[in-house]
């Protein structure tokens, strides 16, 4: 019996574990660590650290649209679909803590349409505050997982309008600040009128519209989604100096385009 010894050269052997690096995207959480294992030789700190890179285990999906496009029923579907799929998700919503606030005493649910303006500066302000209190529970939560559950990928879902660049910009450089986060976006756009249409009756039972007049609630509503219309900028590929990782949904996936969805989880979701 003659027995082969393989002596590869070390670029040989960067190369095949580059090889497997690029497998390790595409690979289950178990197959990857086997991968890892191999090639551990080559240098184990230098791929546990591409590793960690690739598998993100701390996923943030951010959702992106104009209010009644169907981002609620897709944030329902996702997170049925991560459950499914064995991974840890938690949902935060801006408007479900803004019906948790008051102002002046009064409470924020039920706000009309003026305070969804872009020229309301106090209603801008508080906007954008709410949207930093639900990225501080979101973040803590995703940085905190029980020790039990500390190697088990994370997903929070982060369900907003987030319908301008500038708001993008900043989530983008927040989740920079975080080690190990991935940043995806979702962006639902939907044209069909009978889809809008079914939506919107929809939205007039939430809390905000469900003790009001429906024909009152109904004029307040579109007045809302023109405030939102008018600063609204869809996803375009040369935000963040292109770095940016998306998915688009079109009538509520009719149609789906997608940019830059790296990583097992992200691509399990796409």
């Amino acid at each position: 019996t003659r027995t082969r010894t393989r002596t590869d050269s070390l670029a040989e052997r960067k190369k095949r574990f580059d090889t497997s690096v690029r497998y390790l995207a595409e690979a289950p959480p178990s197959m990857s660590v086997a991968l890892l294992d191999r090639d551990a030789s080559i240098g184990k700190e230098i791929g546990q650290q591409r590793f960690k890179r690739i598998m993100h285990k701390k996923l943030i999906v951010a959702m992106v649209g104009l209010p009644a496009r169907g981002k609620s029923y897709i944030v329902k579907m996702l997170v049925r679909y991560l459950s499914w799929m064995g991974y840890e998700s938690k949902l935060f919503n801006v408007g479900e803590l803004r019906r948790k606030l008051t102002l002046g005493g009064k409470s924020l649910t039920g706000v009309d349409a003026s305070f969804f303006q872009a020229n309301n500066a106090d209603a801008q302000r508080m906007r954008e505050q709410m949207a930093s209190m639900v990225q501080d529970l979101l973040y803590e939560w995703l940085e905190c997982p029980p020790d039990d559950n500390k190697n088990k990928p994370r997903v929070a879902i982060f369900d907003a309008t987030n319908t301008t660049a500038a708001r993008r910009h900043g989530l983008m450089e927040r989740a920079e600040q975080h080690s190990g986060v991935k940043l995806m976006f979702i962006e639902s756009i939907c044209n069909d009128e009978a889809i809008l249409r079914q939506n919107y009756s929809l939205k007039l039972q939430n809390n905000d519209y469900k003790h009001m007049e429906p024909e009152k609630a109904l004029t307040d509503f579109m007045e809302r989604v023109r405030a939102y219309e008018a600063v609204y900028e869809e996803i375009s590929d040369q935000e963040n100096g292109g770095d940016i990782s998306y998915i688009k949904l079109y009538n509520v996936g009719q149609k789906g385009t997608t940019r830059h969805c790296t990583g097992f989880v992200a691509r399990s979701i796409s």
